[in-house]
């Protein structure tokens, strides 16, 4: 990644930037939000030692929306907020800032969810799990220009309030 293109901790647009929670207290705090929503088959890939060191995975539950028998399974990543550089120190992922805004992610998705009485699947769609480390972002959005070839159900115009001509 070009330094052009890292987000660092003191970034003026960067939301929770004053969080004092320690990335293991958010760690607890997505699985609580998880299981709060039905969600408890989850797994975690943890080693902040690595850039790529943190990683949450998880099956979502089947619902009045989703009922097909096929599992679903969701693989999500914090973002990587930088710490600046210090005096002979090399540039670190700030975890702390990292995972925290994960945390906020998954639970504002979730209250969308519940909030417009819709799936899981649909608020994080681009998130499921394909194969391997593919996800649903993965394929589709090489496909885009693609996407007005596919066949569309039209919708029937109905009429709500009849206009007199």
């Amino acid at each position: 990644m070009s330094e052009d293109a890292k987000v660092y901790c003191d970034d003026s647009n960067l939301p929770l930037k004053s969080t004092t929670k320690r990335p293991i207290d958010s760690k607890r705090d997505i699985d609580a939000e998880l299981a709060r929503w039905g969600i408890t088959k989850t797994m975690w890939n943890w080693d902040l030692s690595r850039s790529s060191g943190c990683e949450v995975s998880f099956q979502l539950p089947k619902d009045k929306f989703y009922s097909s028998d096929i599992p679903l399974g969701v693989r999500l990543t914090p973002p990587l907020v930088w710490k600046k550089k210090r005096k002979g120190k090399p540039h670190e992922i700030d975890w702390r800032l990292s995972i925290r805004l994960l945390y906020w992610y998954i639970h504002y998705q979730l209250a969308w969810v519940y909030a417009n009485q819709s799936s899981p699947v649909v608020a994080f769609l681009p998130h499921i799990a394909v194969n391997g480390d593919t996800t649903l972002k993965d394929v589709i959005i090489p496909q885009m220009d693609n996407l007005k070839a596919l066949p569309l159900n039209e919708r029937k115009k109905t009429t709500i309030f009849p206009v007199e001509e």
